[in-house]
């Protein structure tokens, strides 16, 4: 079994990092370029071969701007995405043709359609795939999948951090980047720019992480994930009985937050309207942004090293205060529940 982990840098240099941000902005419009094009019926049934083939016959491949390695990989990505989706459609149409009354030969009839991608010539199933599948679009201009044979990584020293270098946009070039682990990240690599830092996303064997060698007894024990509880076993046990509180004030916070968002992006919106393009811009770029509201989403997700999160609270619980005195939320991770037990 596969488990993806992620290694993040620390201190790119902001002239490296504008260079991965420029690639990724090109592979973002190929990425969106084979949604626009594919992301419907008309690419039920194409590969990323196919694309590829057809890209590179009729020029399209050279108007991309990026290295042939990059856009491919970014084709197939885009693909997988478009057919994880489909996929999923298809499984509430087998369940509405499960419920449906037909004789058991046209059932299967319509079985194999789906399953065969041939659904598009059935005026029916076609109709239910079109109620289910709805057209997509990508919003994705931040990543750069790194082939296999093209991951290269070096280490200084042995048991070092492990340099990586990405793939430039001229051939024999590449970007250097320090992931931060001392594990070379190995297979196909997804390469993720956010906020000022790099992600590198890469799957192992479960067997070869390090919670995998843990010690363990000979028992077995069942458990059940819950939402007032992180977990409870058939010992009838409760494990992190804080999460429930904790997800009801994230999602308080979130809500009250995203409604507040949600009442200036129509204000400018009728600003715009108005004819005030220069009020709506402005509304726009100072309080419609996502910078800190990432920053704070990655602190939520990922403490830091004293288990700070956002709001200043600290994660065994003790209240302080801002830099104005001002009392901060008791806000923690709800993974944290989980930590002690």
């Amino acid at each position: 079994m596969k488990v993806t982990r992620i290694a993040y840098s620390r201190g790119v240099n902001a002239g490296k990092y504008g260079e991965l941000v420029g690639q990724a902005g090109r592979l973002g419009r190929v990425r969106s370029l084979v949604w626009d094009r594919y992301g419907s019926i008309t690419g039920v049934g194409v590969s990323d071969r196919q694309i590829r083939d057809a890209w590179m016959a009729d020029g399209t491949a050279t108007s991309l701007g990026v290295l042939a390695n990059a856009w491919k990989e970014t084709v197939r990505d885009a693909v997988a995405d478009i057919r994880a989706h489909r996929e999923a459609a298809k499984a509430e149409v087998r369940q509405r043709v499960g419920r449906r009354l037909v004789p058991e030969a046209e059932r299967k009839r319509l079985y194999t359609l789906l399953t065969r991608d041939r659904w598009a010539g059935d005026p029916l199933v076609r109709r239910w795939m079109r109620q289910r599948w709805r057209r997509g679009h990508n919003h994705t201009g931040d990543q750069v999948i790194i082939r296999s044979d093209n991951a290269r990584t070096v280490t200084l020293t042995e048991g070092a951090d492990v340099w990586l270098s990405v793939p430039g946009l001229t051939p024999r070039t590449g970007v250097v980047v320090p992931p931060a682990t001392t594990v070379a990240p190995a297979g196909t690599l997804r390469v993720i720019l956010r906020g000022g830092r790099v992600e590198v996303h890469y799957q192992v064997e479960d067997t070869a992480v390090r919670s995998a060698r843990r010690a363990c007894g000979t028992g077995t024990v069942g458990v059940d994930k819950g939402y007032s509880e992180v977990l409870v076993d058939t010992d009838g046990e409760h494990h992190g009985p804080e999460l429930g509180e904790l997800l009801r004030r994230r999602c308080d916070t979130l809500k009250e937050r995203n409604a507040r968002r949600a009442t200036l992006r129509s204000i400018a919106n009728q600003a715009a309207g108005r004819g005030r393009h220069g009020a709506a811009e402005r509304i726009r770029r100072t309080n419609l942004g996502t910078i800190k509201k990432q920053r704070q989403q990655r602190r939520w997700e990922h403490p830091g090293p004293h288990g700070d999160l956002p709001g200043g609270e600290r994660r065994g619980g003790q209240r302080h205060h801002d830099r104005r005195g001002r009392p901060v939320e008791d806000v923690h991770r709800a993974e944290q529940a989980w930590s002690g037990h």
